[in-house]
């Protein structure tokens, strides 16, 4: 058995910083490449798949996946054992192997994969407002 890594605080605050930046970055360039683009609300958009508006972003939000992994690590280190749920590490490897998945593919990334985060992402904050 691993013994329990204490100090971790100022790591941890650290990734909290740069994950809320990271997010809100993502979050406002993806929503201005959206606008320039003539993206609309309604799903169906037109797609450039030479140059796609908001590829960037999406490739910036998979290798944000590979930064979220630490958030497993701070748990199996801390031994916070409750935290580490079926459903926490089948998101944080669904989610990474998914997106890993369509970039091998060369799959052009498409609005319509935004959206599908959406319900999961409505889980997660309650999960996280409850405290599991």
């Amino acid at each position: 058995m691993l013994p329990r890594v204490k100090g971790l605080y100022p790591f941890k605050f650290l990734y909290n910083i740069v994950q809320v930046m990271l997010c809100s970055y993502m979050c406002i360039e993806a929503g201005i490449r959206a606008y320039s683009a003539g993206y609309s609300w309604l799903p169906c958009n037109p797609f450039n798949q030479s140059n796609p508006p908001i590829g960037f972003i999406i490739y910036v939000f998979y290798l944000s996946k590979i930064l979220d992994f630490l958030d497993t690590a701070f748990i199996i280190l801390e031994q916070r054992w409750k935290q580490l749920s079926f459903l926490h590490v089948y998101h944080h490897t669904s989610i990474f192997l998914v997106s890993d998945y369509r970039f091998s593919l060369a799959f052009p990334p498409s609005d319509i994969q935004a959206s599908n985060f959406l319900p999961l992402c409505l889980v997660l904050l309650v999960e996280r407002e409850r405290g599991l």
